[in-house]
């Protein structure tokens, strides 16, 4: 699928038989890639809330007799995403001198009341949802794999399965 601000998301998976009825495969992946559309008004230049996400995942099915079977699964995952630092909304207000939370409370609240600050005395430039004013980068990479191995066996009546497991 292809979308606004460049997305590109892409999932598929595809399972074969590696060996008549005793081996087969799978595999499958998903990957999400996108522009930033927040601007950070205080890192000239930043765009925030992109998104760049890869997975995938392998499996062998190995089924050397009809009373047993055993699935190994390697998998993974990378993600290194720009995300938004939020918007700042000022509860403090100078004039009364007091902070005011019930003024978003109200059914009609605005997303942002002029003139109000947060305690240190900022208050937003900017209204709009999609521009902050924040002096933070905040991406979020996470790269993690795993390898999994189930295991089962069906003695005398009995089901038995092993699932180990390296995260």
């Amino acid at each position: 699928t292809y979308g606004r601000y460049n997305e590109l998301r892409a999932e598929g998976g595809v399972g074969f038989p590696i060996f008549k009825d005793t081996l087969a495969g799978r595999v499958a992946f998903i990957t999400n890639d996108r522009d930033g559309y927040s601007k950070n008004l205080a890192i000239k230049d930043l765009k925030t809330n992109d998104r760049h996400y890869q997975a995938g995942r392998a499996q062998l099915l190995f089924t050397p007799t009809s009373n047993s079977e055993f699935l190994l699964k390697a998998y993974g995952r990378h993600n290194n995403s720009q995300v938004n630092t939020g918007e700042q909304r000022g509860l403090f207000n100078p004039a009364a001198g007091v902070v005011d939370i019930a003024a978003f409370h109200a059914p009609d609240a605005p997303r942002r009341i002029p003139g109000f600050t947060d305690l240190a005395g900022f208050e937003d430039p900017d209204p709009s949802p999609y521009r902050n004013a924040n002096n933070l980068i905040s991406n979020v990479v996470i790269d993690d794999w795993g390898l999994t191995l189930r295991s089962k066996i069906d003695v005398a009546g009995l089901s038995i399965t092993s699932i180990t497991g390296y995260l």
